[in-house]
């Protein structure tokens, strides 16, 4: 298991498994272990948390509009503020989109990148 997991998920998590005869890996540990834990924890561990972008410089949205990116929506708020540097986009919901609308942030990136 990752050194950097906090108390929970590197102790007492295994060891529930452990005493309840359940095999386990580092995925039942949580998704993030790898991910958003794993930068948090290591920033902490060697004091570089508050050297981190502040939190709208990915996160501009909550991950319900996620799917914007495949929408013509309007995206010009993106280029013109240089606070912005990169999109932290996942998917957590069901919804199926089909490709990116022609005018999206998708679409223009394909465009302009591929």
């Amino acid at each position: 298991m990752p050194d950097w997991l906090e108390f929970k998920r590197r102790i007492l998590r295994p060891m529930w498994y452990r005493l309840t005869g359940t095999s386990y890996s580092a995925s039942d540990l949580g998704i993030t272990i790898y991910g958003n834990e794993a930068f948090r924890q290591l920033a902490k561990r060697y004091d570089l948390y508050g050297r981190a972008q502040p939190p709208a410089t990915f996160y501009h949205w909550s991950d319900a509009k996620n799917f914007d990116v495949f929408r013509d929506v309007p995206w010009q708020f993106f280029y013109d503020d240089p606070c912005h540097i990169g999109l932290h986009i996942h998917k957590k919901s069901n919804e199926h989109i089909e490709g990116p609308e022609p005018g999206s942030l998708w679409h223009r990136a394909l465009k302009d990148f591929s």
